[in-house]
């Protein structure tokens, strides 16, 4: 009962319960820091856990572990959400373009997987909130080196997590660059598209503000393209956000604590 990203929340008698599925799927390229995406998103997702006192579970593939669509497929037909979870898909490599939004190729290079398709599928599984990030070229790619981005602290995050993990509905969808650019990553601490997805988490939840995805989205769009930018490349992500805020959630009994930053086209039929 995993996948990238989803947060359970089960109702039962006096008490609930919330799970955070994460599903990373990464390519075997050690070049482009596949490694690094995967670890920062668990510390990450693992802070929201224990800051939210929600439950996390977490899947990790890369291309070897699931080298076909049947294998591929079979891995997330396999993960079983509640009304009141929250999924999180999230690509790391090699990409190229679909239909505006990019897809991946399999270890059987002949079978490749749209993130439109994907996003689609995870939101069948009926989950309260859905996310899906890619980070990957949108047409073709190589390698460069970014200066790392650290996220502002703050004393207080809990709050602003329970807004963006437990309070928020509906689904989202980001790509590290739009149709036809190309995405850009180091070996040494990834991809700057999951790195400033990470540090705009972080930063937005210390801000103080109200905490909403579309914060988190258009910091981390700015970040990426100012990192690309000093680093002498051209990238600007894209998403799509359809989420609403439920009901409050009484945090009375939450810890406050500071955290700091340093196609396979019939695959789903």
């Amino acid at each position: 009962m995993i996948v990238l990203g989803i947060i359970l929340f089960l109702a039962m008698p006096g008490a609930f319960a919330q799970t955070v599925h994460l599903f990373v799927f990464t390519e075997n390229d050690p070049r482009i820091g596949p490694v690094k995406d995967r670890n920062n998103l668990e510390t990450l997702v693992d802070e929201v856990g224990r800051t939210t006192q929600m439950e996390v579970r977490k899947y990790f593939f890369t291309k070897a572990d699931l080298p076909t669509a049947e294998a591929f497929r079979e891995k997330l037909r396999n993960v079983e959400c509640s009304a009141d979870d929250v999924a999180w898909f999230h690509y790391s490599g090699h990409g190229g373009n679909f239909d505006g939004w990019p897809r991946f190729a399999l270890q059987r290079s002949d079978q490749t997987v749209p993130m439109t398709m994907i996003h689609e599928a995870m939101k069948r599984k009926g989950a309260r909130l859905c996310l899906t990030t890619f980070d990957c070229c949108n047409t073709g790619g190589e390698i460069v080196r970014p200066r790392i981005l650290t996220a502002r602290t703050g004393p207080a995050v809990a709050t602003n997590y329970l807004r963006l993990f437990r309070q928020s509905s509906g689904d989202i969808k980001a790509s590290s660059s739009k149709a036809n650019q190309l995405s850009w990553s180091s070996p040494e601490v990834g991809v700057f598209f999951s790195l400033a997805f990470i540090a705009s988490v972080r930063s937005v939840a210390a801000s103080g503000d109200a905490a909403t995805w579309e914060k988190v989205l258009e910091e981390a769009q700015k970040l990426t393209t100012a990192t690309a930018r000093n680093n002498h490349r051209e990238q600007m992500p894209q998403y799509l956000i359809n989420v609403n805020e439920r009901q409050q959630v009484d945090i009375n009994n939450f810890p406050q604590e500071k955290m700091s930053g340093k196609v396979i086209e019939k695959l789903w039929e």
